[in-house]
């Protein structure tokens, strides 16, 4: 149940930071987050860090260290987990899954 309160949470700031006009088709609406996502200085960050294959635990481990773990409700799994949902959704032509045994893995394209 908190994970679902905390995605709940993630998707408000999605619609009320990134604020996406209203009426826009799904196509247009997916291009244009895509593109929020990219402006956002975490985002630049973690796309930096996915020039080479990284582990889920090894993008967990880096956002432990941003600023944003400071706030003490910060969660890096599920923030992870959340973004990479959101970076494979909205930019699939940007990110993909690395086939692993033992670990998610993720890259840039």
């Amino acid at each position: 149940m908190r994970h679902d309160r905390y995605k709940d949470r993630l998707s408000l700031w999605l619609h009320d930071y990134l604020r996406p006009p209203r009426g826009l088709a799904e196509q247009r609406f997916s291009h244009y987050i895509g593109w929020l996502l990219q402006q956002q200085p975490l985002i630049r960050d973690i796309d930096d860090l996915l020039i080479v294959p990284q582990r889920f635990g090894a993008v967990r481990q880096f956002l432990k260290d941003t600023p944003y773990a400071q706030n003490g409700r910060f969660d890096a799994t599920r923030t992870w987990q959340i973004l990479l949902d959101w970076l494979l959704y909205f930019l699939p032509q940007r990110y993909h899954r690395v086939p692993s045994r033992y670990s998610e893995v993720l890259t840039r394209t």
